[in-house]
């Protein structure tokens, strides 16, 4: 009797062993598992995302949805949302950034590339001045010939700047932010000279909040001559109360 005994725990044990490893591989599974779209489910209403674009040049993820509505995304999960109908670029013009404007311009390029169908488009410096005087308050048209002849300018932009890009941030929501516009607002800088964070958060969010179609700003961060902290630190903030992602580029 005891031998039958013990031969059956030694089964039992061998049984709770395999449950245990197929379990395991399961879970293993489906942990590793890369999730791709499925070409028989594209183009239904169903699919969460229309659109998954991925630029490695950029290093950034965009998400077009199939419908306007906005996403809820995990706060640790990066990727910009490109459904918005108006942009808006605030870009640092100090001297530390005009070293390596060409990779402004590549980038300006490069996300004007992944909104190939929007409204209008607005160029401003940290300080809030206009690219193209004219179009002060105003939108600039998107079309190939706009964008062609806004990029042309940029590379030969030189305004004066204080590497702060808050009165752009707060020109932008007061005269281009609206009720019946979805938004997107870039800050492109490398440094932040001003004395405040978290009044200056707080005052532009207050100020975001208060519209109804909110506006999303997002953040991408340079590394030029004598870069600090100090923009990354005041943009995640900033990019994580106002429905946005801050993305630091290599050097």
């Amino acid at each position: 009797m005891t031998k039958k005994k013990r031969k059956m725990e030694n089964t039992l044990f061998s049984f709770l062993d395999i449950i245990s490893c197929g379990f395991g591989a399961i879970v293993m599974l489906i942990l590793i598992y890369k999730f791709s779209p499925n070409d028989k489910n594209e183009g239904k209403n169903n699919n969460i995302f229309e659109l998954i674009l991925k630029d490695e040049t950029l290093n950034i993820e965009v998400f077009k949805t199939s419908n306007k509505k906005n996403l809820i995304r995990d706060k640790n999960i990066g990727g910009i949302p490109v459904n918005s109908n108006y942009i808006i670029f605030i870009v640092d013009t100090s001297g530390s950034m005009l070293e390596i404007w060409n990779k402004v311009i590549f980038q300006i390029e490069g996300i004007l590339k992944i909104h190939p169908d929007v409204k209008g488009f607005q160029i401003l410096n940290d300080m809030g001045s206009p690219l193209i005087s004219s179009y002060e308050n105003k939108w600039i048209p998107d079309t190939t010939t706009w964008r062609k002849r806004a990029i042309k300018l940029f590379k030969l932009w030189n305004v004066a700047s204080n590497s702060s890009p808050v009165e752009g941030i707060l020109k932008s929501l007061n005269n281009y932010v609206s009720n019946d516009k979805a938004v997107s607002i870039y800050v492109i800088g490398d440094d932040y000279t001003g004395s405040s964070f978290d009044n200056v958060i707080k005052r532009i969010t207050t100020l975001n909040s208060k519209k109804k179609i909110k506006a999303k700003i997002h953040g991408i961060g340079f590394l030029a001559r004598n870069t600090t902290n100090r923009f990354s630190i005041l943009m995640r903030e900033m990019t994580l109360q106002n429905f946005g992602t801050f993305i630091a580029l290599a050097k």
